[in-house]
């Protein structure tokens, strides 16, 4: 699991002020999750994004690659166990 400051490179603050928006996804997962917008540069330059969402309950910023649930499922998974059992 990545958090989204692990992820940072640049370690510089963001021009844009970052505002978070629940996410309209298919799957039961994006109910513990807010998606933290607008999605950070992967590099200076670079046209590939890293997407970032913040846990409803413990408030820790997670980074993940669009589409992909895996870094999400795993904080669910062992940070809170009890409601991951709802989740299978």
């Amino acid at each position: 699991m990545v958090s989204i400051d692990e992820a940072d490179e640049g370690g510089s603050a963001s021009a844009t002020a970052e505002k978070l928006v629940p996410f309209k996804g298919r799957t039961g997962v994006w109910t513990h999750f807010l998606q933290i917008v607008p999605p950070r540069p992967v590099k200076r330059g670079s046209s590939e994004k890293l997407h970032a969402a913040q846990c409803r309950h413990c408030q820790t910023s997670i980074a993940f690659s669009a589409g992909k649930l895996s870094n999400l499922l795993s904080h669910m998974s062992s940070q809170h166990e009890d409601i991951n059992a709802q989740l299978a």
